[in-house]
């Protein structure tokens, strides 16, 4: 009986530590603006830091070395406004849970993207969830007619050594009654990549966030509070975390 709780006893801490190691050590990657927040806009005035010629608001030239960047026609920040009188209509366009006062916007018109390459690379044994905050347009959402193809695509990617990106994984959300949508409240998405093995193309290259619009033409979405989690394997922590506690009792 002793021999079978002291197993036991060792068996909780093992699967304990093997739990914590796996949360202590998830990592956020570093995500340059990834609430849109600077360079800071009044409101009803839009930011065009992905658009060489802008309308309406300041362009890609009043957004010196901005983290995100796209060759684009129709993408963009835009500034909250203040919560509606309207409750019903919500004339005024406000998101309820907007991380900070600002956001981005992407129409829908072909080769739309813009996309960040982050100061951190593809770790082998890591698995990467890629989350942010997606909404429709209140002004511009997709028409009924556009709602069943109009969607995002969001994609992981990595950046090799002559700085072409390649797809690792990715996924698409439509404004759809799945998807939920709405253009009063961010709804935030994901999706993981699988875990990486040490012969991946992406290990040890740049990780890169990719935004683009797919399926029919027309309408806008609004991104907001984009973030990146780099997550290590729970079987290779818990090995290691085995070994840490077995040393621990041979030094007694």
């Amino acid at each position: 009986m002793r021999l079978f709780g002291k197993i036991a006893i060792w068996a909780f801490v093992v699967a304990a530590g093997g739990a914590s190691c796996v949360s202590a050590q998830a990592v956020n990657l570093p995500v340059g603006e990834s609430s849109f927040e600077n360079p800071v806009l009044e409101e009803g005035i839009q930011g065009w830091p992905f658009v060489a010629v802008p309308s309406g608001g300041p362009g890609v030239d009043a957004y010196p070395n901005y983290p995100w960047v796209g060759e684009v026609l129709d993408a963009g920040l835009f500034y909250n406004p203040a919560p509606a009188t309207d409750p019903i209509n919500n004339a005024t366009g406000h998101l309820d849970n907007m991380d900070g006062r600002q956001a981005a916007f992407i129409g829908g018109e072909v080769g739309n993207h813009f996309y960040q390459v982050l100061n951190a690379d593809y770790e082998a044994g890591n698995s990467y969830t890629l989350r942010f905050g997606l909404a429709k347009s209140l002004f511009s959402a997709p028409r009924s007619s556009q709602a069943s193809t109009a969607h995002v695509v969001a994609e992981l990617h990595y950046l090799d050594d002559a700085n072409a990106r390649h797809l690792v994984t990715g996924a698409s959300f439509f404004d759809d009654a799945a998807t939920g949508l709405r253009n009063d409240h961010f709804k935030y998405v994901e999706f993981n990549t699988p875990e990486l093995p040490s012969l991946h193309p992406a290990i040890g290259q740049p990780v890169v966030i990719v935004f683009s619009m797919g399926g029919t033409l027309g309408g806008h979405f609004d991104i907001d509070d984009v973030s990146v989690t780099a997550i290590p394997e729970p079987a290779t922590l818990g090995l290691l975390t085995l070994a840490g506690l077995l040393s621990m009792r041979r030094r007694r």
